[in-house]
């Protein structure tokens, strides 16, 4: 049988013939070397060891034994005056029940069995993003639209120094070409906020607005924390998708909070921040 593909990594599964693997077919085996392990070690200076000759007891003193492929027992704790397993770990029953015969005392000893959910993913909390250059327009966007809704305001935040950082960034990515940096653009990027507990802050915050409503308007709000030291950049588009940025994680001005609204449809305007 021809020898496995040279980039194969572990063991080879159990449909796989370990013929390649039998000690007689090894070019390197110990049996057929020159000299013996004990006289390189000598050679190189090591410490001599005292050999222990294989017996049972060797096995028990391994933190794991295999009784068959893919099929791995773990005894979990020891006896710490016998070093004997005091309990084992499997998922094959009957190998488990083998093993236990061999190891532990039958006076005392107790069975567990643990049923494994269908599936092993484990959910994690994610947030909904979309491809880089996107976020990036998303952002260069907003950033813009509220440096000329403010730019009466001497004090505007757009033109904070706390926000240098953020605004080169995006003027290298849209200006100079460059390749986002995913991990700054990681910090940016607070993705795509479809919770029902934020669509409603912005619901609120919208109605606060003396402003006609009209279909499919797009959003902006800029809130500034003090207390938190953040500043957060929404541009909820069409009144359905609110993209979040955190563009400031050192903000030291006041708190504030800015919306503006833009209608898409004919015959709609925009407001003032």
């Amino acid at each position: 049988m021809a020898d496995p593909e040279p980039n194969a990594i572990g063991v080879p599964s159990t449909e796989l013939s370990l013929g390649w693997m039998l000690a007689s077919r090894a070019n390197l085996r110990f049996t057929r070397r020159e000299v013996d392990t004990a006289s390189v070690s000598r050679k190189q200076g090591q410490q001599e060891l005292p050999v222990r000759k294989a017996g049972k007891n060797v096995a028990k003193e391994w933190p794991f034994f295999v009784q068959r492929m893919g099929s791995t027992l773990v005894p979990v704790s020891h006896d710490r005056i016998t070093r004997r397993p005091a309990a084992i770990v499997g998922c094959d029953e009957a190998a488990v029940k083998r093993l236990a015969a061999q190891s532990l005392p039958p006076e005392g000893m107790a069975w567990h069995t643990v049923a494994l959910p269908p599936s092993l993913d484990v959910p994690i909390q994610r947030r909904r993003a979309i491809c880089p250059e996107i976020e990036i327009a998303v952002l260069k966007s907003a950033l813009l639209t509220f440096d000329h809704l403010l730019c009466t305001d001497a004090n505007r935040f757009t033109r904070s120094s706390a926000l240098q950082e953020t605004m080169d960034f995006v003027r290298r990515c849209v200006m100079g070409g460059a390749q986002p940096d995913a991990k700054q653009l990681g910090r940016l990027v607070l993705g795509l906020q479809y919770d029902a507990d934020y669509v409603r802050v912005y619901s609120e915050l919208r109605n606060q607005v003396a402003f006609p409503e009209s279909q499919f308007e797009h959003i902006l709000l800029a809130s500034a924390n003090l207390a938190t030291r953040s500043l957060d950049i929404v541009f909820w588009a069409f009144r359905a998708d609110p993209y979040a940025f955190r563009v400031c994680d050192d903000w030291r001005g006041d708190s504030v909070t800015y919306v503006a609204i833009n209608g898409v449809l004919a015959g709609t305007t925009f407001s003032v921040a």
